[in-house]
């Protein structure tokens, strides 16, 4: 299960980074006002990034400590 998380994760990053990309270029080609949209796409595909991200690493640390309840 952990790989699929840290898959996710990195996904999510790609598509973050390609979309601040695009947004980026677009709102210096059309203006701030045309783009608001693409920025909200944008903000949201951070916010998943930064959720699945804290999901792994409270997955990782879970599974820390139950590891450590099973050896006792």
């Amino acid at each position: 299960m952990s790989k699929v998380h840290l898959y996710l994760e990195k996904f999510w990053l790609v598509v973050a980074s390609v979309a601040t990309l695009l947004t980026a270029i677009t709102t210096f080609q059309d203006g701030f006002s045309n783009t608001r949209i693409f920025w909200l796409i944008t903000g949201i595909a951070w916010a998943m990034f930064f959720v699945r991200r804290g999901v792994r690493k409270r997955m990782e640390k879970h599974a820390k400590t139950m590891g450590t309840n099973k050896k006792k």
